[in-house]
């Protein structure tokens, strides 16, 4: 039996290999949950406590560099092992640099993987895992997604408690939107985002009683616990004191360069609408019988990034 049992996360795509890993961490007196796609496992984190990560690089939908640069940023000091046939001085650089504690290239001895895990998990103080999250008057039970406050509560769906769950546990910090779509829903998109909308728009609904919860859509902006009476309102995008001097100079006067680049720009763009409004016009008229054509509706169009902060 391990001296350190601990709850391990687990993603790898070999079917073989990681049924062998997982019984071989099971056998050591660790629990292990298997994650067989990329895309799956930082849906996984979030909805769980893990002591520590063991990652494939090779992975379908998201590879094991992208996962550990996400992983760090909510959870800066998770034990992370990449584990992977690509044996390279590049690759292993790459995946140190990504915020990976360690590196081991197959195959490989399961002593020495098993030791490796122990080395990593003594650096880390673990504990059971905060069961609840607190800001303000608010508390979430992270397992039964239950909000409490003096005097009420509110039973969230699983979506909205992991949405507030990642937002509670970086108070002070952004979060950006991609990230939390990656988090909760295993992928990031335009109708992902949509989705994400959504479920924002229903934390933001106050039940009878609620203290205030907002969380706005500005390049910064989420929650704020504000003095001691632990309400939360709405982050301020512009700040109070503004320094008249810079903004005195960003007024100044566009030099020529400026100009013919501005007016080069307006004329593409004036272009590649009246394309649009001519390719419209098309599909219009040919649209009853059937030809094959494409409307503007069909390009396609990036999301606006803004991110999301508690702040306390």
């Amino acid at each position: 039996m391990a001296d350190l049992p601990a709850r391990i996360l687990l993603v790898e795509d070999d079917p073989s290999l990681g049924l062998l890993l997982h019984d071989l961490l099971r056998i050591a007196g660790h629990k292990a949950t298997l994650i067989r796609d990329g895309r799956e496992a930082l849906p996984a984190y979030n909805a769980g406590h893990f002591d520590l990560a063991l990652l494939d690089v090779m992975l379908p939908g998201r590879n094991g560099f992208e996962l550990t640069e996400d992983l760090r940023k909510i959870e800066p000091h998770l034990p992370i092992l990449l584990l992977t046939a690509r044996d390279r001085v590049e690759d292993r650089v790459r995946g140190l640099r990504a915020g990976a504690d360690d590196y081991v290239t197959k195959p490989f001895h399961n002593e020495e993987l098993l030791l490796r895990i122990q080395g990593l998990l003594k650096r880390r103080n673990r504990d059971e895992g905060p069961a609840t999250l607190s800001l303000g008057q608010l508390t979430l039970d992270t397992e039964s997604y239950m909000l409490t406050w003096p005097g009420g509560n509110q039973q969230l769906t699983p979506k909205e408690g992991n949405v507030l769950k990642l937002l509670m546990q970086r108070p002070g910090r952004t979060t950006e939107r991609d990230l939390i779509a990656r988090m909760v829903w295993g992928e990031s998109g335009y109708f992902v985002g949509r989705s994400m909308d959504v479920y924002i728009a229903r934390l933001r609904k106050n039940p009878q009683g609620r203290p205030p919860c907002t969380i706005g859509h500005h390049s910064w902006c989420g929650l704020s616990h504000r003095g001691g009476h632990g309400q939360l309102s709405q982050s301020q995008k512009v700040p109070k004191k503004v320094n008249r001097s810079r903004m005195s100079a960003t007024l100044t006067k566009p030099s020529a360069v400026d100009v013919l680049r501005t007016s080069a720009v307006i004329k593409h763009t004036r272009a590649i609408l009246e394309k649009c409004q001519r390719v419209e016009i098309h599909r219009r008229r040919v649209g009853a019988t059937g030809s094959p054509c494409i409307g503007a509706s069909s390009i396609p169009t990036r999301e606006r990034g803004v991110r999301m902060v508690v702040r306390v």
